[in-house]
């Protein structure tokens, strides 16, 4: 009767063993898979949508109330005579002419967009706070300085891009390996200070047509060296 009772209490107590340590080895996989997986959230839309809807807004302010964007915005600033990218264009290329300075552009230029090809959300967040940036422009030309449209458009870029992407990691590398290449080539080579000081949102755009113009062949002289004179 002993032997009955005893096995009985076995049988009675394995499954509970069993489970316990199911529940162990589950626990511990999940713990694993945490630890092997890197930190990401779901991607959210709210702020992209919401900078996106402030920059258009600030698009049509001019086309709807002149006087009042007039008002805001001011006189422009003596260092600021370029209302549109087209003017704005010649003036870049003109602060651009020392050819490692050009090919560290293009260099950093072309990583961005590989990135932007891989992780196409990074080119969304890019992309809406290039434009808000643009339409901030004219209430801000006469700042005889750049910062408010730079903290604007970074700040916009890098809410929308982590927003979309779920994480940091891309969003930091892309504006860290734009400026890291242009900067050296400006301060190291050009010998001149950035136009992203006073044009943040135009010399972000010129750092893209200049290096489409060079990728084409628009830009010969930037490969001959008799036009660095």
């Amino acid at each position: 009767p002993r032997k009955k009772s005893t096995g009985s209490t076995e049988s009675r107590a394995m499954p509970a063993k069993q489970r316990k340590q199911t529940q162990n080895s589950t626990t511990t996989q999940k713990n694993q898979k945490a630890k092997a997986k890197p930190s990401e959230s779901q991607p959210s839309y709210i702020l992209p949508f919401f900078f996106l809807v402030a920059a258009v807004v600030a698009a049509a302010l001019p086309q709807v109330q002149p006087e009042l964007v007039q008002q805001i915005g001011g006189e422009p600033a003596a260092n600021k005579p370029h209302r549109w990218f087209s003017d704005f264009y010649p003036a870049y290329l003109g602060e651009h002419r020392d050819r490692t300075c050009q090919l560290l552009h293009f260099t950093g230029t072309c990583i961005i967009c590989i990135i932007m090809a891989v992780r196409p959300r990074i080119a969304i967040g890019m992309a809406i706070a290039g434009f808000l940036g643009w339409a901030a422009f004219p209430f801000f030309r006469s700042h005889p300085h750049g910062i408010a449209e730079a903290a604007i458009t970074f700040s916009a870029f890098l809410l929308s891009s982590r927003s979309l992407e779920g994480r940091w990691k891309y969003t930091l590398i892309v504006p860290l390996v734009g400026y890291t290449f242009a900067w050296v080539g400006h301060f190291f080579f050009e010998h001149n200070k950035p136009a992203t000081f006073i044009y943040p949102v135009y010399s972000l755009m010129g750092d893209f047509r200049m290096a489409f113009d060079i990728a084409t062949g628009a830009l010969p002289a930037i490969w001959d060296a008799s036009a660095q004179a």
